[in-house]
């Protein structure tokens, strides 16, 4: 802005400035007080920040200053006459979406219609995403998560919050477990990942989305046929009855035992563990029958002991 002051009578005159209630100094705005005859000007520079916005960085953009500009003369017998005016200057923060930083989730899912990122971790295993911030022009950023509702050092979450320049990472993980399975509720969480621009203003062009993880129970593979026969010929060959690779063991449904009997129904084996043998010592060729059972989960067969004879 230029200031003008201007007296007819061309008398000694000088133009002042001066903030109400703050100092030109303090927002660093230039304007010089300046004295002369019938006509002054002075130049007015301010080239405000975003910071100068009170509570800008908890989402006030506008701010307004108030300014006291006095022009005096001074005639005879040192009588002073003045004018005056006010200026008030408004400073206007408008936060521009195509600046916004960016955030992406390596581990996580995108759905763009939902602006959310999705991850679905099986309960007992370990969830880990990297979090990453960023934005075209290297600025000072900072990442930071909010959950909804719950309480993420209750459940084994853990994230940090991140700052520095673009791009900033950070990581989330959460080692679960099977006690975190809730049949009554949805085991559904919501978390909002936040990355603002620190040096445009604190709420300049901050990106916001959200993280949904769900916690499931262990997906069991489809069962492939058990081994049906076996020869205890102690040739290293197929001499036990065992089952390498049981369905795996779910937070809800383990196994229990397995139970094998002979067509009569008589038990002529019992292991409760999973690694178990069966070597069919002091017991005929023929058929029998098995049944592994799980908490929820039963699985039923017959097998043929053979006898090799040479």
């Amino acid at each position: 802005l230029n200031l003008e002051g201007l007296d007819q009578e061309a008398d000694s005159i000088r133009l002042v400035g001066s903030g109400v209630g703050f100092d030109f100094t303090d927002l660093n705005i230039f304007f010089g007080d300046v004295s002369g005859f019938g006509m002054v000007s002075s130049r007015f520079f301010w080239k405000p920040l975003c910071s100068q916005i009170p509570e800008v960085e908890n989402g006030r953009n506008s701010a307004t200053y108030e300014f006291d500009f006095i022009i005096a003369d001074y005639k005879e017998c040192n009588v002073s006459d003045s004018d005056s005016i006010k200026l008030f200057l408004t400073l206007i923060y408008e936060a521009t979406i195509a600046d916004a930083p960016n955030i992406n989730i390596e581990g996580a899912v995108f759905n763009s219609e939902e602006n959310c990122f999705d991850a679905t971790v099986e309960a007992g295993n370990t969830l880990s995403l990297n979090i990453i911030g960023e934005d075209e022009v290297k600025d000072l950023l900072n990442l930071r998560m909010n959950e909804r509702g719950f309480d993420t050092d209750a459940l084994g979450m853990t994230f940090s919050d991140a700052s520095g320049l673009s791009p900033v990472n950070t990581s989330f993980v959460w080692e679960t477990s099977c006690g975190l399975l809730n049949d009554t509720t949805d085991n559904t969480y919501l978390i909002d990942i936040i990355v603002n621009n620190i040096a445009d203003c604190g709420i300049a062009s901050a990106d916001t989305v959200k993280l949904r993880v769900q916690l499931t129970e262990i997906t069991r593979e489809a069962v492939e046929n058990f081994p049906n026969a076996f020869s205890p010929d102690n040739n290293g060959v197929n001499d036990f009855f065992e089952i390498l690779q049981l369905p795996a063991d779910l937070c809800s449904d383990n196994f229990e035992f397995i139970e094998v009997t002979n067509r009569w129904g008589d038990v002529v084996f019992f292991d409760e563990r999973r690694d178990f043998r069966w070597d069919g010592v002091n017991h005929p060729e023929g058929v029998y029958y098995y049944n592994i059972k799980y908490t929820n989960t039963e699985y039923k067969g017959l097998i043929n002991l053979i006898r090799i004879t040479e």
